[in-house]
Parts: C-alpha cells; sequence; structure tokens
C-alpha cells in the first residue's frame, strides 16, 4: 500500500475543512439559542415591590424631557416703597466688583450671584451664609462650592484689607477652612 509522492494528501489536511464545516453548521442549528441569550445581556432595571421584585425595561421608562421650571422669586418691591426718605434715598450706583477675587467663586458662580442681586463685596458681605447655601441649591451647584467663608473674604475686600484676605484665603482649599 504505498503511494506515489505527491499523488494524495495528507489525511489531517481533511481535518480543517470538515471542522469548519461543522462549526458553522453547529451555529446555524444554535442561532435562535444565541440570539436570546444576546437579548438577556442588555441592563435590566429592578423596582422593589411588595411582594418580589418587579423587572423593567429600560426603554419603557418614561423620562421627563421638559426643562425645569425656574424657581419662585419673590415679588419686587415698588421703587417707592423700597427707597428711603432723606438724604441717602440718593445713593449712587456702584459698579460691580469681580466676585471671583473671593476664593471659591468662579465665572459660574459670580453669574449666579449677579443673577440674584449680589454684585458687590460689600452686598455678599452683608449676606447671610443660609441665603448663599439656598442660591446654591436652587442652581445644583452646593456640591461644587462651600459659601462658609464667602461673607468674610467679602468683608476684608470691602473693607480693602487686602493683606488681610491673602492671608485668609492662604489657609483655605477651594473656600473651605483647611483642617491641618
Amino acid at each position: 500500500m504505498s503511494r506515489r509522492a505527491g499523488s494524495a494528501l495528507p489525511v489531517w489536511f481533511w481535518f480543517i475543512p470538515a471542522f469548519l464545516i461543522a462549526l458553522t453548521a453547529v451555529l446555524l442549528w444554535q442561532r435562535a439559542r444565541l440570539t436570546r441569550l444576546a437579548a438577556l445581556r442588555r441592563p435590566v432595571l429592578t423596582i422593589p415591590v411588595r411582594r418580589g421584585v418587579r423587572y423593567v425595561e429600560p426603554d419603557s421608562i418614561p423620562i421627563d424631557l421638559r426643562p425645569a421650571p425656574e424657581p419662585a422669586r419673590p415679588p419686587a418691591a415698588p421703587a417707592a416703597a423700597a427707597a428711603p426718605a432723606g438724604p441717602q434715598a440718593a445713593q449712587p450706583q456702584t459698579e460691580p466688583d469681580d466676585l471671583k477675587v473671593i476664593e471659591g467663586i468662579g465665572p459660574a458662580i459670580s453669574r449666579l450671584l449677579a443673577d440674584q442681586g449680589i454684585t458687590t463685596f460689600r452686598q455678599l458681605a452683608e449676606t447671610p451664609v443660609e441665603r448663599l447655601d439656598e442660591i446654591l441649591r436652587a442652581a445644583n451647584l452646593r456640591r461644587l462650592a462651600d459659601p462658609g467663608t464667602w461673607p468674610e473674604q467679602a468683608y476684608l475686600a470691602a473693607s480693602g484689607d487686602w493683606d488681610g484676605l491673602k492671608q485668609l484665603q492662604s489657609t483655605l482649599k477651594g473656600g473651605r477652612r483647611s483642617r491641618s
């Protein structure tokens, strides 16, 4: 049983195409099962209910895409009732200060404070920390900034004590007192 050299292909050569054909047949046969498995891999949101857990597909969750309503502002007082009588009634209009000098106030918070009528160091120094905190919470910026030291810094800036302001700011980190 001898063969001539080069007349026939080795036996192992026929195993490669046979293996590929068998693999293709198995994949086609299991295609339906594989698509079901792929569908199960999609993320599923679980919502706890009274008895057990109810599964909800993410596509079925309603999402409200309307913009959030503006926060309610108190009505503006009439100009005649707001202005005190006497020689102090005619206060000169002051130019806005650069509130970004205060440690912890950036451009976004500076614009937010200006929208609320706080444009000078004096106004910022006279504003209670609770009111500043309310303003930041209404704009969802509370986690970015801590207004605890802003009135103190603003008081130093308004009084022109720039050295005192620099000394205070050297102990702050992001507007917060350092714990060291």
